[in-house]
């Protein structure tokens, strides 16, 4: 399956050179409450990305092990930098379904 999603660049050590998380923060209610989160890229060049740079990236869905346990990992072809969004949050959507 092929995905493409847009965040910030986030790196832990253990991550390596060819590792990073592209990354939003999550909010219920105000910037106070902000959660982070995201989803672990595989990318050859990812050493070239500086850290909280924003990014697209698009590639294949799979699955990969971090600090012993499985997640999901984009496998990337394509890397593009952005701009920020003017609001870097995402928030429920309360109604989904609903319409």
């Amino acid at each position: 399956m092929r995905i493409e999603l847009s965040g910030f660049v986030y790196r832990e050590e253990k991550m390596g050179r060819t590792q990073f998380g592209v990354s939003r923060f999550a909010i219920n209610c105000c910037s106070a409450d902000a959660s982070p989160y995201g989803i672990m890229v595989k990318y050859g060049r990812a050493d070239t990305l500086a850290t909280d740079e924003w990014v697209t990236v698009t590639g294949k869905l799979g699955t990969t092990s971090y600090n012993g346990i499985e997640i999901i990992e984009i496998d990337v072809d394509k890397v593009v930098k952005i701009t920020p969004p003017d609001d870097p949050y995402v928030s429920p959507d309360l109604d989904f379904g609903l319409e």
